[in-house]
């Protein structure tokens, strides 16, 4: 190795303030001595450690997991180190580890880009994506062009910004489970009655994700165990969720508790509280047309459970649970058949008149990010929708802004809608329900909620 190359890493003001704090010239003399001997001595074990963070410093892709990779090879390097050649990669490392950090900072201040616009100090907003009903077809096909390349845009503009929304800098690690200290701490979660329901239990991937006017959702992933299935179970119950959404495949997640609504699979799940939930019965609502790659025909079946115990009282309660089950929609796509996408949200909307008036509805897939938040997303576009016909605005002008509701979803649950195709299918489905909205008005069928 080149020695003056070597020597240059250590020019720096703040590295040689930090090596030489007394600024005394024999101490000076003296280090610089004792680099020279390392260069003899271990001089590729130094120069692995230093150039470690050296790379990191000057790299324009480094992120916080590389940053623990590169944190982790150093420490194995110093440890093949013994006095003061260890002393010495440990104060470079600090001090190009700092020098890491300030790079970091200069880029969070750099501007992000959507449409042509700077990014707002208000993060959560998106007004270049206010879009009325008329036009929203319009606005699916400009997605949808040129291999998803204005989809992609959103996508990146949203994970940019919630990166650097001062409010959720804290929040981190919010999607670690509903047990973490991380999240107890948190405003959004302090409320979360699932959170509370937990603490004093092991991991379980779920959220409630509110987004006003009394809308709630119990979000969460497939479980991962029988146990997991009964917590989800358990706080469900007291939640009073009647209806639960799957959009796994039937064979998908085989190391989990998939299938958990099955008879066979009910009978191994241990639930709390003195609870009892029975099979009853299963049936195919509605079919959707054939895959393009013929595995399945797409269909929703619903299942009808019972849940009983025995209150306090010594009286029997009983509650009658609704599960229904997209079958063959595939992780990280669209669903296969709109229509039929549009068949579940109509069912839930049927199923919560006859439950109980605000209780949430719980909706998981394998991670239960991409799927389940594509259904919650429509389901919450329409009752925007209906709101605002309630409120006599008329429907071609209602405005609808996809990225902020689900930057309002992702500041409560990490990365739904996750991918291109399931952001335009929202744009899709929003036009679909318009459209049919439309005709029903001009059939002169009434368009507001019953």
């Amino acid at each position: 190795m080149n020695t003056k190359k070597f020597e240059m890493r250590f020019q720096s003001p703040e590295l040689r303030a930090l090596l030489w704090p007394d600024k005394k010239p024999d101490a000076q003399l003296k280090t610089e001595k004792l680099i020279q001997n390392l260069l003899g001595i271990a001089e590729e074990k130094i120069e692995k450690a230093i150039t470690l963070f050296f790379e990191a410093l000057t790299s324009d892709l480094i992120h916080k997991s590389s940053c623990s990779k590169l944190k982790k090879e150093f420490s194995n390097q110093v440890k093949q180190l013994k006095g003061k050649t260890a002393e010495i990669a440990v104060k470079v490392a600090q001090v190009f580890e700092e020098k890491l950090k300030q790079s970091k900072k200069k880029k969070a201040k750099m501007p992000s880009m959507l449409s042509g616009a700077q990014i707002p100090k208000v993060f959560d907003r998106f007004p270049l994506e206010d879009v009325t009903l008329c036009k929203m077809r319009a606005r699916q096909g400009e997605l949808f062009a040129d291999n998803y390349k204005k989809a992609k845009a959103i996508l990146r503009e949203l994970k940019k910004r919630k990166a650097l929304d001062p409010e959720l800098q804290e929040s981190k690690d919010q999607d670690e489970g509903l047990v973490t200290k991380q999240l107890k701490k948190r405003p959004p979660f302090e409320l979360n009655a699932s959170a509370r329901i937990f603490e004093a239990y092991d991991k379980l991937n779920a959220n409630d994700v509110r987004m006003g006017n009394n809308r709630s959702y119990l979000l969460s992933q497939c479980p991962k165990s029988a146990v997991s299935a009964g917590l989800l179970y358990d706080v469900a119950l007291q939640q009073n969720v009647s209806v639960f959404i799957s959009s796994l495949e039937a064979s998908e997640a085989k190391g989990r508790c998939n299938n958990f609504w099955t008879h066979e699979k009910l009978t191994k799940i241990p639930l709390q509280n003195g609870w009892k939930i029975e099979h009853h019965v299963s049936s195919i609502i509605a079919k959707g047309a054939k895959e393009q790659d013929g595995i399945r025909d797409p269909q929703l079946i619903e299942t009808k459970l019972v849940a009983t115990r025995k209150t306090a009282a010594g009286e029997e309660e009983a509650r009658v649970l609704t599960h229904i089950h997209y079958d063959g929609w595939r992780d990280r796509t669209a669903a296969p058949d709109e229509k039929l996408l549009q068949k579940l949200v109509d069912r839930i909307e049927e199923l919560q008149k006859e439950g109980v008036k605000d209780a949430p509805f719980e909706v998981n897939c394998k991670g239960g990010i991409g799927r389940t938040g594509t259904i919650v997303a429509i389901h919450w576009i329409r009752q925007k929708i209906y709101e605002e016909l309630e409120k006599n605005v008329g429907l071609d002008v209602i405005t609808i802004n996809i990225p902020e509701l689900i930057y309002a979803m992702r500041k409560q649950r990490k990365s739904l809608v996750s991918e291109k195709e399931q952001l335009v299918q929202i744009y899709q489905a929003t036009a679909s329900f318009y459209e049919r909205l439309k005709a029903q008005n001009s059939g002169g069928t009434s368009i507001y909620r019953s």
